[in-house]
């Protein structure tokens, strides 16, 4: 079986029970998108490993997710859900040390459904039995891993625009940052190049914009660092963004390096 290690999400909850050793269970793969119709349906696999030395239970459900301006995922339902659509099987699996388990889940398209770009997250979570007749209080800390889903429905056209594209430097880095807005209901990943240039329309820097999902109807801020200091003069930073619509979309702003004191 492929082997891929994802973050797991940690919470912590109060019981009456000693500390017990935090879950370690990987997952693979950590997300899918789907590409569907409405009223169609696709299967798939999870495949989850128990790396730890002890048997794990966990149970398994669906929940909706969005992204926040800042990249950080927030495990709430959304506008946009598909987690209605999502069947699971099985809801709860135990797996022994260093062992294997397998979820699998089917996902159908309502028949009645606006086209755009759709998301879920299947939540696997370690069910803790807490030893009886325990009185003292401690932390205990339970894992939790997301297997993040996207679904496009129907033909995707991609809306959007770069705003406060801004560049200065702080102490010997030249820092970058900006704003891209979705304002269509596709989502898109940013796929582009950031240039630093002189005055004279020289290149010095080009950096690769990170490959990161903007959700429909949502913002995602940027944030960019431009290794080793520049000689003081004027610069520009040139953006160019193809999120896969027609044109590419670009901004560039101006900023000047002052000499050190």
């Amino acid at each position: 079986m492929k082997k891929i290690s994802v973050l797991a999400f940690l919470f912590i909850f109060l019981f009456s029970s000693v500390a017990l050793a935090a879950m370690a269970v990987s997952m693979a793969p950590p997300n899918n998108t789907f590409y569907l119709k409405p009223k169609k349906k696709t299967r798939e696999v999870i495949e989850l490993e128990n790396r730890g030395f002890r048997p794990v239970r966990l149970k398994v459900y669906q929940a909706g997710f969005s992204i926040d301006e800042e990249g950080d995922l927030r495990f709430t339902p959304g506008e946009y859900s598909a987690e209605g659509w999502i069947r699971l099987n099985p809801e709860a699996l135990k797996i022994s040390p260093y062992d294997y388990g397998v979820v699998r889940y089917e996902i159908r398209v309502p028949e009645k459904v606006a086209p755009g770009s759709y998301t879920a997250s299947i939540m696997v979570e370690e069910e803790i039995e807490l030893p009886e007749g325990e009185k003292t209080a401690q932390f205990m800390i339970k894992g939790r891993l997301a297997h993040i889903i996207y679904v496009h429905v129907g033909k995707p056209v991609f809306v959007g625009r770069i705003e406060g594209l801004q560049a200065g430097r702080e102490k010997d880095d030249v820092k970058v940052v900006f704003t891209v807005i979705n304002e269509g209901d596709f989502l898109f990943r940013l796929k582009g190049k950031l240039k630093i240039q002189n005055s004279e329309g020289k290149t010095f820097k080009e950096l690769v914009v990170p490959n990161v999902p903007v959700l429909r109807r949502s913002r995602r801020r940027i944030r960019m660092t431009v290794p080793n200091g520049l000689s003081p003069g004027t610069y520009g930073a040139v953006l160019s963004l193809d999120i896969g619509a027609k044109s590419p979309l670009k901004a560039k702003t101006d900023f000047y390096v002052a000499g050190s004191d």
